[in-house]
């Protein structure tokens, strides 16, 4: 060490308590360090989880709404299927009224 304070390095030279006081600094940072990077692992693993999970969902609702897609197209026939038969009835009422004599035609 020389005289003026500081020791061989260059820099000044600390108390033994403030010594003391950077290592427990250094070390509480450490610490500190080591728990953020603990809580970004944990928290990527997460992540990765959700969007797998959100993934998932969106190939759910997808083949969700093919099959809504299916059962519309399914009703809309089965309507007008429907409204056929029904257009059927009223012309073979029409069709046996007339040929029948009772009712004129309309």
């Amino acid at each position: 060490m020389s005289g003026n304070g500081e020791d061989e390095q260059g820099q000044h030279a600390h108390s033994p308590r403030t010594r003391g006081i950077i290592r427990d600094f250094e070390r509480r940072m450490r610490l500190r360090a080591e728990g953020l990077e603990e809580d970004i692992r944990v928290t990527n693993e997460r992540l990765g989880q959700l969007e797998a999970t959100q993934i998932g969902t969106n190939q759910r609702l997808a083949a969700m709404e093919v099959y809504i897609g299916e059962v519309n197209t399914s009703l809309a026939a089965i309507l007008a299927k429907l409204e056929r038969m029904q257009d059927g009835g009223r012309n073979h009422a029409h069709q046996h009224h007339r040929n029948d004599g009772s009712v004129g035609s309309v």
